[in-house]
Formats: structure tokens, sequence, C-alpha cells
């Protein structure tokens, strides 16, 4: 983890693959708890807002150059799939019925159809995840928690956002406390103990986009959206 955890202050790892172990949902580690992570920034890059919210600025600013909305689409933080099967359907009565796909918190990335864009990466690392649980659960073993599930969305964004890259500490701190909150209010049960919190098992995605390997991005931090 000094590793890991170097090149989350400098805010510029290649590594999609990082391990961040047991940590609880909101605990961060001490280099995590920098002072320095200014979360207005973030959130001028990346707003984070209710799925129907965010549709509606994407629509009115998707062609405006100096806009965060800029050539972007809705991310879901916490994967759609593992909250209900398919895009407007019910929510699994099991998992957490009072969750809302218009409700759910997302961050704009770019466009998503070509897997050398944010959306794209993030979609590839998705699948592999899914793939993952569902390869696990045919062991025998339970599917995956929120915990496990919020560890993956981080990595995620780690990885793909890049216009500006994101630090750990800038998804922990600015992102995902932002989407915990929304989660306490729409999953309240679950959310007591997320550790615990067992979520629907991500179906297959189709076809999707193609098999491949996930692309290198740009190191540098700083900047806005071009």
């Amino acid at each position: 983890m000094g590793k890991a955890n170097s090149q989350a202050l400098a805010g510029a790892s290649e590594n999609a693959d990082r391990n961040f172990g047991t940590r609880k949902v909101g605990e961060t580690s001490q280099n995590c708890k920098d002072s320095s992570v200014n979360c207005a920034k973030v959130k001028k890059n990346y707003p984070v807002e209710s799925y129907e919210t965010q549709r509606e600025n994407i629509k009115k600013n998707k062609n405006q150059k100096n806009s965060p909305y800029y050539k972007c689409q809705a991310h879901h933080v916490m994967q759609n799939a593992f909250f209900q099967r398919g895009r407007g359907k019910t929510a699994d009565q099991k998992c957490c019925p009072d969750y809302s796909e218009a409700g759910a918190l997302c961050i704009p990335l770019e466009d998503g159809m070509d897997p050398n864009t944010e959306h794209g990466r993030v979609t590839q690392m998705q699948k592999e995840d899914a793939k993952r649980y569902r390869q696990r659960c045919k062991n025998g073993e339970p599917g995956p928690t929120y915990e496990e599930a919020r560890n993956d969305a981080k990595t995620q964004l780690v990885a793909a956002a890049r216009w500006p890259r994101l630090s750990d500490a800038e998804v922990e701190e600015c992102i995902l406390k932002e989407v915990d909150k929304k989660f306490e209010e729409m999953c309240p049960k679950g959310m007591a103990d997320p550790s615990k919190f067992r979520l629907r098992l991500p179906g297959s995605r189709g076809q999707g986009l193609p098999k491949q390997p996930l692309p290198k991005v740009p190191t540098a931090v700083g900047g806005s959206r071009p």
C-alpha cells in the first residue's frame, strides 16, 4: 500500500488494479486525509448530481467546450446493475426496494462507446468486475457487498477519469462520501453495515464494448476539461 498511497498523493496512478484491501466505507488512510484536497475544484470538473439532473445538464451543455459536461455521459458512480435489473426496471426488492435510478448520484464522463474514453474505460472495468463476481458465485461464494462495489468504483475512477486525473483522496472525499450519503437515504437498512450489505449480482452486459486491453491514459494532473 505504500506505493499506492504515494501514487494517490501524486494524483497520477496508472495502475487500474490497485487493491484497497479491507478499508471500511468512508475510512481513509493517513495520506488520504490530506487537507489539500479541494472538493470545490473537483466538483467543478466532476459535478456530483442525480442521474435525472445530470442528464438534463448534459443535454443543455454537451456541446459547450468550457463545460464539465462537454461530450460527456452521466455515469452512475455505483453501478446501476447492482440495484436493479436493466435500465428503467423496478429496484431489486431484496437488495434496496427504494433504490432510484433517477435519484442515484452520477458524475459526467467522456462518452462511453469508445473504449479509449473515460466512460468506455470504466465500462470495460465494470464488465470485468461483474464477471469476477459471477464466477465467485459459481464457486459457491456470496455475491458482492456495497463495500466491495464501492472499492471497485474508486479503482475505476482513479484509473479512468482523466480531464483532469482524480487521486484516491479526491474520489474518496469529494465523490464517494456524497454517494454514501445518498445510499444511506435510499437503503438505510443495508447501509447500517456496508460490509454485509449484499447487492444483486450484475448480469452479463451483452456484447457491449469489444474485449481488449485497457488503454493507457495521460497522467497529467490538474487543469480542466478541454
